[in-house]
């Protein structure tokens, strides 16, 4: 009887274990936007904490598809987008998108692997560093929304 009793203690020891590490992962702090009581920042369907000033783009990683390069929980820096700037093949780029059952846009960063071009008509094959294939369908520039620049101190 003490036996069962100590294995179900341990489980749910090692289950509040990963609830307290996965609280901490989607904390809060002063410079992150308002999020609900789940996390999740209210004005993205992702919960990715996405905010933009004119000079930098922040970005916090929800998954690890851009693992080992982008750590899920880490807040990234992105530069936005204007007319002059290029892309090239291993750039990463955050980029928005729209997935069938949610009205609100995605926002995830991806790596640029191929740069096509069809009738004049520029397109950007991109996929996760952790991924095996690559998104389909390609991407369009208008929504690229800015180049990696570096972590968040």
């Amino acid at each position: 009887m003490f036996r069962k009793f100590g294995k179900v203690l341990s489980l749910l020891l090692a289950i509040s274990l990963i609830v307290c590490a996965f609280a901490a992962c989607a904390g809060n702090d002063e410079n992150s936007p308002v999020k609900d009581g789940a996390g999740i920042d209210p004005g993205t369907a992702d919960g990715s904490g996405t905010s933009e000033t004119s000079d930098v783009i922040e970005h916090r990683v929800i998954s690890s598809s851009m693992a080992p390069t982008l750590i899920m929980g880490h807040t990234y820096l992105f530069q936005p987008i204007d007319d002059d700037m290029t892309f090239q093949v291993s750039d990463i780029v955050l980029v928005t998108y729209y997935v069938e059952g949610y009205s609100d846009p995605i926002t995830a960063p991806k790596r640029i692997v191929e740069i096509n071009v069809t009738d004049g008509t520029v397109s950007y094959t991109m996929k996760g560093d952790n991924n095996d294939m690559v998104d389909h369908p390609s991407y369009q520039r208008e929504q690229i929304l800015g180049k990696y620049i570096g972590e968040k101190e």
